[in-house]
């Protein structure tokens, strides 16, 4: 659920290289939209920017989502405009979902990426 920021390629990258499946969503849909889409896809995860994180939490425990990845719009930014956001995920997590922020989870996932010829 991600408007056009430089988070969305990345993660884009990230899921095509480890072989899971896409599904686009519109972040403008309303909670009954995407409640349907969700469900009809049988996501289990979601990245979403935390200004659509309300509309997601009206809908978390009616779906698969387990795994929800919070990021913001300056995370990819470099220092001072990255310490502007916050982490906003509590909601989520009180829907029962793990909930991740975005930058912790692209340092981690530095560790984890090999390269394959």
């Amino acid at each position: 659920m991600m408007p056009n920021l430089l988070q969305y390629p990345v993660a884009i990258a990230g899921a095509f290289r480890a072989g899971l499946t896409v599904v686009n969503t519109n972040p403008l849909y309303t909670a009954r939209e995407l409640q349907h889409q969700l469900k009809d896809s049988g996501a289990t995860a979601i990245l979403i920017l935390e200004n659509f994180a309300g509309v997601l939490q009206e809908v978390l425990a009616d779906t698969d989502v387990r795994h929800v990845i919070v990021t913001g719009v300056g995370d990819l930014l470099s220092a001072p405009k990255s310490l502007t956001g916050q982490f906003r995920g509590a909601p989520c997590a009180q829907a029962g979902a793990d909930v991740h922020d975005s930058r912790r989870c692209t340092a981690e996932a530095t560790y984890y990426v090999r390269r394959v010829d």
